[in-house]
């Protein structure tokens, strides 16, 4: 098990290039929300453009398009059929594996719902994209009936259950030990990161790295997984691997709440102020390297 320190996180974090383009700092598509559920597609685009990543499109049945379009000025919000209950349908499968294809990094669940086409969709991505792919939410538990196809997947995948999320996904009914996700993670090739109050990721490589002292109850709130989701993969198309892109983004997310929670205490705070906090969170990295020979599992210096 490693502790994951501020040295860590700090030697991760990619570098800005002064003279890059929208381009160079990876482009991300969210496929998100449903009637009912505006709120997840706002959290996890925004996020991730707060995050770092040069262009978000985001992915919405035709039902919310307008309300998504006027709340999103930065992000390209992109209308596809739906169906009768105003979730994205399996006829725009076709549509969403185009963009799909023209992303760095892909995010799918957040309020999406779960019906034929989120399944379809979810199965059509892990079968044939070759760009890392988040899954979240929705995105997880459409799995349910066929776990074993992350098994076979074409592209690097993130899994972000929490441990409802988990139980449903792999049939465990008990809070799952280091051990547990560890061979989770290696038995599905994926990486896992499992919500609790001391965030835990399991990858494929078969490491497991824990977030200590970072506790925010004002994190238990509806949304705030679509912020972490959507910042992960921000990460990701700026380059990270899954592994240290979920490390990466746990921290950066925990970090951002603890902030948050100084001004209005854990009660009040909302997602919204946890994304609007981000870029003070990353400033603090500007211009600082990681010391050489820094070791990952320096348990010496915890989070904060």
């Amino acid at each position: 098990m490693e502790v994951i320190t501020t040295e860590r996180v700090r030697g991760y974090i990619p570098e800005r290039n002064p003279k890059g383009d929208k381009y160079s700092f990876g482009k991300v598509l969210c496929i998100s929300g449903a009637i009912g559920y505006t709120g997840a597609p706002y959290f996890a685009s925004l996020a991730a453009q707060r995050s770092g990543c040069g262009l978000v499109r985001l992915i919405v049945p035709d039902s919310i398009w307008t309300i998504e379009a006027t709340k999103l000025n930065e992000v390209m919000v992109i209308p596809v059929d739906d169906d009768e209950e105003g979730r994205i349908s399996s006829k725009s499968v076709d549509t969403i594996m185009d963009y799909a294809s023209k992303a760095d990094a892909v995010l799918i669940g957040p309020g999406c719902g779960i019906n034929r086409g989120i399944q379809t969709i979810v199965k059509s991505l892990l079968t044939t994209l070759t760009v890392p792919l988040v899954i979240d939410a929705d995105g997880i538990n459409v799995l349910c009936e066929d776990t074993d196809i992350l098994k076979y997947a074409s592209c690097p995948t993130v899994i972000t259950p929490h441990a409802k999320e988990f139980a449903r996904l792999f049939g465990k009914r008990i809070i799952p030990n280091n051990k547990t996700l560890q061979e989770f993670a290696v038995e599905y090739n994926t990486t896992i990161v499992y919500k609790e109050a001391e965030t835990r990721i399991a990858s494929f490589d078969n490491t497991l790295s824990i977030l200590k002292n970072a506790c925010c109850s004002g994190l238990a709130k509806g949304g705030s997984g679509d912020v972490l989701a959507g910042i992960i993969t921000s990460f990701i198309a700026q380059g990270l691997d899954t592994k240290k892109a979920a490390i990466t983004g746990v921290y950066i997310h925990s970090k951002a709440a603890l902030e948050v929670e100084k001004t209005y205490g854990s009660r009040g705070m909302l997602p919204t102020d946890v994304i609007e906090m981000l870029p003070k969170v990353l400033k603090s990295f500007e211009g600082k390297k990681a010391p050489k020979n820094q070791e990952d599992t320096d348990n010496k210096n915890l989070l904060f």
